[in-house]
């Protein structure tokens, strides 16, 4: 059976942001006073979601600072960021096989939709 439509996670599975969200999560951090920073490896030992769990796991107090300020500063700094971002090793390869047999153009799946739909149509993967 051939799929009719492939959704794609775009950050982190696409896009090989990791670099950009350590950095991104460690500068939220210090802007907002907070002491601790994160490696790749303890950076992946709490993201998750919901997202709000994973800034609580990151040590933020939302009593000090909403989770909707924290998140909006983030994207302030993330979303201009990512399109210096590569795509992820395979990640062409794999969306040209999946067109290739299902005939049509693969779907993607993103957290900020307008910046990431820019991206992919940029580089032609949609």
């Amino acid at each position: 059976m051939c799929p009719e439509l492939i959704l794609w996670d775009w950050n982190g599975t696409l896009l090989d942001d990791v670099d950009l969200c350590v950095d991104a999560l460690n500068r939220l951090l210090a802007g907002f006073g907070y002491p601790q920073r994160y490696d790749h490896e303890r950076y992946r030992a709490i993201f998750g979601f919901p997202i709000e769990e994973y800034y609580v796991r990151a040590g933020f107090d939302f009593t000090k600072h909403s989770f909707a300020e924290l998140a909006e500063k983030y994207m302030e700094d993330y979303v201009p960021a990512s399109a210096a971002c590569p795509l992820a090793d395979g990640a062409i390869d794999a969306l040209e096989a999946f067109k290739a047999a299902a005939g049509h153009s693969v779907g993607q799946q993103s957290g900020h939709a307008a910046a990431s739909d820019r991206r992919a149509r940029r580089d032609g993967l949609f």
